[in-house]
């Protein structure tokens, strides 16, 4: 749904979004497809008429800036795009150019959009946005999660959330989450901020190598291989312990049954490092998984896993849902707020709850293959109908006029 505002033209009203990493950096987390959403929805409606921006400009970092360029340019998305290179402190997108040119941006900007905290990019332009007195929306992506910070456990964020407290209520912003327990956290943080909520969407691009994927699902007659796969960063966060320890229980249970029970872990390597050392039979790391790889994983797996203590939204069960794989994930997660879906799980974070979601979808799978196969197809398009970017720029757009 496209959003007009007949008779409310603006003279050229110019749009700045500020995030830290855009594709093909994809290492660097979900913050790369959420950033990217953003921008393709915003600027495919600039060009509509009577739309409230009509200039996108965007600013971002890179190790290699040409070659975020370079993807933008075949994708045919002519954003006025400006990449900053980062020389050390890649993931943070510390960069010296940024520091020097993100003031003059926010001066010329009308609005500014900023994905994210926590990095320089969005700190620049968080304190630029202040300093200059702009009008700026802040989409937290799950950064105060209080699970999450407690488990970091890092001075670095205490000192984060004393630079926020102190800039937000002196600011002319609006909070953005992505759900409601974030809304909730947040509010319990800036209590008089304007806080609105604007779901993540699937990710264009995503989408398209779906539609372009030509390798149909097969129906696994019961023979027996049950495939579990994990893909995100490997951490304790994730849950990814949980998630190993009742894969080998089950393993070991089902053997006996004829079935073989494989869980697979793709993804960098995040503070959790250790726990991919003496893995049992039952567990493979496969290591960093992008592109059409990772089509092809989503597609080969019966079940997709993300066993989260703390998440803000979870791209990558969206992205299974897509692919029309089942998935589990926890309450801590947004998926314990959307409508109940038949082939998605929710369950708690703790490895008995996760171990009997499992089995119980093993046991729907082994009865009636083809049944699964058609829950997994009114998955993908549930996830492509309900989850959308022009939804979120939406209600950004509306809390502007309002």
């Amino acid at each position: 749904m496209a959003y007009f505002i007949w008779g409310f033209c603006m003279d050229e009203k110019k749009l700045l979004i500020i995030t830290t990493h855009l594709p093909p950096d994809f290492k660097y987390g979900g913050v790369v497809s959420s950033g990217f959403g953003l921008i393709e929805s915003f600027w495919r409606k600039s060009s509509l008429d009577g739309h409230v921006f009509r200039s996108v400009s965007v600013i971002a970092t890179s190790p290699h800036p040409s070659s975020v360029v370079d993807f933008f340019r075949t994708l045919g998305l002519n954003v006025r795009l400006n990449v900053f290179k980062t020389r050390f402190m890649q993931r943070d997108g510390v960069s010296l150019g940024l520091l020097f040119n993100t003031p003059i941006h926010v001066v010329n900007a009308d609005h500014i959009l900023i994905n994210g905290v926590f990095t320089a990019p969005v700190t620049s332009a968080i304190f630029f946005s202040w300093l200059f007195r702009k009008n700026y929306t802040l989409f937290f992506r799950g950064g105060i999660d209080p699970i999450r910070v407690k488990l970091s456990g890092s001075r670095k964020k205490y000192l984060y959330m004393r630079f926020l407290k102190f800039i937000i209520p002196r600011s002319k912003c609006t909070l953005a989450a992505t759900s409601v327990k974030e809304m909730n956290d947040i509010k319990n943080q800036f209590p008089f901020a304007n806080v609105l909520v604007g779901l993540n969407g699937l990710d264009p691009l995503f989408s398209k190598q779906v539609a372009l994927f030509k390798k149909k699902r097969e129906v696994v007659s019961v023979t027996k291989e049950f495939d579990i796969l994990f893909l995100s960063r490997v951490s304790k966060e994730k849950g990814l312990d949980m998630l190993i320890a009742a894969t080998k229980q089950l393993a070991e249970k089902f053997i006996e049954k004829g079935i073989r029970i494989k869980l697979k872990v793709a993804g960098p390597l995040g503070s959790g490092g250790y726990l991919i050392h003496n893995l049992p039979d039952s567990v493979e790391y496969l290591g960093p998984i992008y592109g059409t790889e990772k089509i092809d994983l989503y597609y080969s797996s019966s079940l997709f896993v993300l066993p989260s203590l703390s998440e803000n939204f979870g791209n990558v069960v969206l992205e299974a849902m897509c692919c029309g794989t089942h998935c589990l994930t926890t309450n801590n997660t947004i998926w314990s707020e959307v409508p109940s879906i038949e082939g998605l799980t929710v369950t708690d974070a703790k490895v008995e709850a996760i171990k009997a979601a499992i089995e119980n979808t093993i046991i729907q799978w082994a009865r009636d293959p083809i049944k699964f196969q058609l829950v997994g197809d009114r998955l993908a398009r549930y996830s492509k109908s309900e989850f959308n970017w022009d939804n979120t720029t939406d209600i950004i757009c509306s809390n502007l006029i309002a």
